[in-house]
């Protein structure tokens, strides 16, 4: 996306998350998951 945008990105870890526990990643991966799919097929 950043790519398509004209930036160049660079990844930045983190030692710090809220994203602990399977209740707590299970709906953040299904969302990114979701909306990566809408921009391949849509563009947005």
């Amino acid at each position: 996306m950043a790519r398509d945008l004209g930036y160049e990105a660079q990844p930045a870890p983190t030692p710090l998350t809220r994203y602990r526990s399977l209740g707590t990643k299970l709906p953040f991966a299904l969302r990114e998951l979701w909306l990566m799919h809408q921009y391949w097929l849509i563009g947005e």
